[in-house]
């Protein structure tokens, strides 16, 4: 899921938004992206002075890295077997999405002591347990 700007909550990403992450990747990225043990996508090598291009960028598509790094709550993930596991107690997506809707890019809960992570799943064998890539 990643943070959507317009609508003040997670979502999965779409299709056309993954492809301009991956124009932004390749103009201001070094051509790599981190998908990240928190189910979010990670860019590194950027600029000071490109960031007001890839905000706007990434605002463009609906998107914003609001929350993304800092003492804050970060994304809530979920399960990505989420409603398809045989095994699942519940789909626990829409508790998940509840979550975030009200914690995530909140400012009540900015500066915090540390940063603060958040899975929701119903899954009991560790679907949700977080595996890290990078994508070249």
């Amino acid at each position: 899921m990643v943070y959507d700007a317009d609508r003040h909550s997670q979502r999965i990403v779409s299709a056309s938004q993954l492809r301009a992450i991956g124009e932004i990747t390749r103009k201001y990225a070094r051509n790599l992206a981190d998908i990240t043990v928190r189910q979010n996508i990670q860019l590194h090598w950027l600029t000071i002075e490109s960031l007001p291009e890839v905000v706007e960028a990434l605002d463009a598509i609906g998107l914003s890295p609001k929350g993304a790094c800092g003492d804050v709550v970060r994304n809530v993930t979920g399960c990505p077997l989420a409603g398809v596991a045989a095994d699942e107690l519940i789909d626990a997506s829409p508790i998940a999405r509840g979550i975030a809707h009200e914690l995530t890019a909140n400012n009540d809960f900015f500066n915090l002591p540390r940063k603060f992570k958040i899975c929701a799943t119903a899954v009991p064998r560790g679907a949700a347990i977080p595996r890290s890539t990078t994508l070249r």
